[in-house]
């Protein structure tokens, strides 16, 4: 009898290890695929290949820089900054943890605010849209672009700065995609407006408490299974996009299912179109308290040009987006429209820049960061508004 117990309990055991087997062996298989090829693959010279306009160096730059992310650390206020770099491609230094760059000055100068565009993810420090436009006008400039920042951030920081006594010669807003994607996202189901989805990050940790065994564990034990499934379903997900990318599967594997909240929320479209309006016209305000020049730009995606994407030339990753964009882009020049019923002057400063890239070069990285031509472009046209409305 106890021969017999021992014989089902080997049975088991073989049968549970042929199971771990099949299970593993096909993402083990893949993530040793990836390392060889990793090792005996210069990535720059795959990535250039994709690319008929872009130089080999700039190429480079990108890839390091791409391979190399920002670190970041929670600021009163504004809710996380940048941790000071010090390198050959990006310098982030000085009291706000800026991006370092050309004819940078803190006083009497042009400051941008925006998302990471602004700050300038995969450019080196020259090449951010800050830098250009110094090197096209020979202005002073400073860069408070920071990843992810929404509007509300960015205005936070103005007030910051005046409070702390310092004086612009121009304000300048380079907004709309993630007021967008932070507040229509799934994560934002039943969130009110302003919001941003790292709120849900932040929640989850604070509620959690570090004194909170039990919780901790049950959120680690989620965030590993979630992992795992992941790796697990890694090597299918690959074979599958192979296969639509030679034609044979025909459903975009990138698309995602889940309720857009803006897409399918006329009201939540129109909220987060007024809310990034608003803060223009606060940070306006501002501006024009302190005498000087304010312009806000509604900046080109991927939806509002027909610029070629230069990491992801079938613009399949990004594409959920979509639906969210074609839903607050009109209402927000709607309420840059009816800006003009209550502050003329304001509704000269906002600039709808949604269409400024209609090159057939690579000026996209991906859905909304430009590369080093799509920098120059974007600098080129401000400057132009700019000597317009002097």
């Amino acid at each position: 009898m106890k021969e017999v117990s021992n014989m089902k309990i080997k049975v088991l055991i073989i049968n549970f290890s042929i199971l771990v087997f099949f299970l593993l062996a096909p993402a083990v298989a893949l993530t040793f695929y990836k390392s060889v090829k990793k090792t005996f693959e210069n990535p720059a010279n795959k990535i250039f290949y994709l690319s008929d306009h872009l130089e080999k160096d700039e190429v480079k730059n990108i890839l390091a820089m791409l391979n190399n992310p920002v670190t970041y650390q929670y600021k009163s206020f504004t809710s996380w900054e940048p941790k000071q770099i010090n390198n050959d491609l990006m310098k982030i230094q000085g009291k706000y943890n800026t991006r370092k760059s050309l004819n940078e000055n803190l006083n009497n100068s042009n400051w941008f605010f925006g998302g990471s565009t602004i700050f300038g993810i995969g450019a080196v420090d020259n090449e951010t849209i800050p830098s250009n436009y110094a090197s096209i006008t020979s202005e002073e400039v400073m860069n408070f672009g920071r990843e992810d920042w929404a509007s509300r951030q960015s205005l936070n920081q103005l007030v910051n700065l005046i409070g702390d006594g310092l004086q612009p010669k121009r304000i300048i807003f380079y907004d709309g995609v993630n007021d967008i994607s932070h507040q229509c996202s799934n994560l934002t189901k039943n969130e009110k407006i302003p919001f941003h989805n790292r709120e849900t990050i932040f929640r989850d940790y604070i509620n959690k408490g570090e004194s909170d065994f039990l919780s901790s564990l049950k959120v680690s034990s989620q965030n590993f299974f979630k992992r795992f499934r992941t790796y697990i379903i890694s090597p299918y997900k690959h074979l599958i996009i192979k296969l639509y990318r030679s034609g044979i599967v025909k459903k975009n594997p990138y698309k995602l299912t889940e309720e857009l909240q803006c897409a399918n929320n006329p009201i939540r479209a129109n909220l987060v179109a007024k809310h990034l309006v608003n803060n223009w016209f606060v940070a306006y305000q501002i501006a024009k308290s302190k005498n000087v020049s304010f312009l806000a730009i509604l900046q080109p995606n991927m939806f509002t040009s027909n610029s070629s994407i230069f990491i992801d030339p079938y613009f399949e990753r990004f594409s959920y987006l979509k639906p969210s964009f074609d839903a607050v882009y009109p209402e927000i020049r709607k309420e840059m429209r009816n800006s003009c019923n209550y502050d003329l002057d304001f509704c000269k400063s906002l600039i709808d820049g949604s269409q400024w890239l209609k090159g057939k070069e690579e000026e996209l990285l991906d859905f909304c960061h430009l590369t080093g031509r799509g920098n120059i472009i974007i600098s080129e046209k401000l400057n132009q508004v700019i000597l317009k409305n002097k």
